[in-house]
């Protein structure tokens, strides 16, 4: 009977570390692949480390920037919108030398700003490609923006 009461004392305490534990590795992973500029996933699945995703130079962020640069620029945007709010989704396929062609709208709420997006993506920069085992190929990107109008009647773009 000491022996049973002892085995439900050390499953309690292990339960009770469990968690921690847990957070401690996904930390861990999350680390090394800030580290090392990869994802989690091809941390978990080593099959996948060869497989680079296509990107804008300089990476989302700066897609960002280049596209909220350009559309604020626009003059007639804003009257485009008349104060709407809604979300822009563009698909396009990025080939193996870095060129953006067939751009498909998904969902688009506002067709003028769908439209603005699809031209400032293909007049910008070559894309870095998609690589599978340093191989580049032909892959589909999205890119989506919610368009906000906020209490003051500003614009507010998020990528």
């Amino acid at each position: 009977m000491i022996t049973h009461q002892k085995k439900q004392r050390f499953a309690f305490a292990s339960r009770r570390l469990l968690l921690p534990l847990a957070v401690l590795l996904v930390i861990a992973f999350a680390a090394k692949a800030e580290k090392n500029k990869f994802s989690v996933s091809q941390l978990v699945n080593a099959e996948r480390r060869d497989t680079v995703n296509a990107s804008f130079p300089g990476g989302e962020r700066e897609r960002a920037k280049y596209l909220s640069r350009l559309i604020n620029a626009d003059k007639f945007y804003k009257d485009s919108i008349q104060n709407r709010q809604g979300t822009v989704n563009v698909q396009f396929t990025v080939d193996e030398t870095g060129n953006l062609k067939d751009f498909v709208p998904i969902e688009g709420d506002i067709p003028y700003i769908t439209n603005l997006i699809s031209k400032y993506l293909k007049e910008g920069p070559i894309w870095t490609p998609k690589k599978i085992n340093g191989k580049p190929v032909l892959s589909t990107q999205q890119v989506l923006l919610k368009v906000s109008v906020d209490k003051w009647g500003i614009m507010k773009f998020e990528f």
